[in-house]
């Protein structure tokens, strides 16, 4: 079974990386969504962390892992 999950990379007040990750993304997501979507949680500013809330984007990644149960 192959789970995704995609992962927010964000930047604070204090120049820390803020990952945010959601599991099971929609699988047609493009580039251009995923970076509006973080440029809103930016403006928006609804998060709050050690060293501040977001200040910017860094990145995102879609990450994927096969699952394979064994029988034991």
């Amino acid at each position: 079974m192959e789970k995704s999950k995609l992962e927010l990379i964000f930047k604070n007040n204090a120049d820390k990386k803020i990952t945010l990750s959601v599991d099971e993304p929609k699988a047609d997501l493009t580039g251009v969504e995923v970076k509006t979507a973080m440029d809103t949680l930016v403006a928006k500013n609804i998060f709050n962390y050690d060293g501040g809330g977001m200040v910017a984007t860094v990145g995102a990644r879609l990450v994927k892992t096969t699952v394979e149960d064994l029988e034991i």
